[in-house]
C-alpha cells in the first residue's frame, strides 16, 4: 500500500478497491466457523447429557434411587425446620 505524501503533510495509506469485499468474505468465513465450532461443541455435550441421564436411570432401576444422608452440620431443608421463636 503506497503512502501518497504531499510536501510535509503525510497522508493516509490507499486502500485496494477490493478491500471491503475481502474484508467481509474473511468475517463470514471466520463466523461460519465458529457457528460451526459452536453447532460441535453442543451436540457433543448433549450427548453427553443423555448418556448421563441414560446411566443414572439404569442405576436406579437396579438399585432405586439414589437417597444422601444430610450431613449433621448442615440445617434441614426450609420444609422441614420447625418453627422457631424470634430471639427477642
Amino acid at each position: 500500500m503506497p503512502i501518497e505524501s504531499q510536501g510535509n503533510r503525510q497522508m493516509k495509506p490507499t486502500l485496494p478497491k477490493d478491500y471491503g469485499a475481502l474484508l467481509a468474505s474473511i468475517k463470514e468465513r471466520v463466523r461460519s466457523a465458529q457457528y460451526e465450532a459452536l453447532k460441535s461443541v453442543n451436540k457433543e455435550l448433549v450427548a453427553l447429557y443423555w448418556d448421563i441421564g441414560r446411566m443414572i436411570t439404569e442405576r436406579q432401576k437396579r438399585r432405586g434411587p439414589l437417597s444422601l444422608p444430610q450431613p449433621p452440620d448442615r440445617p434441614p431443608p426450609l420444609g422441614q425446620r420447625r418453627h422457631q421463636r424470634p430471639l427477642c
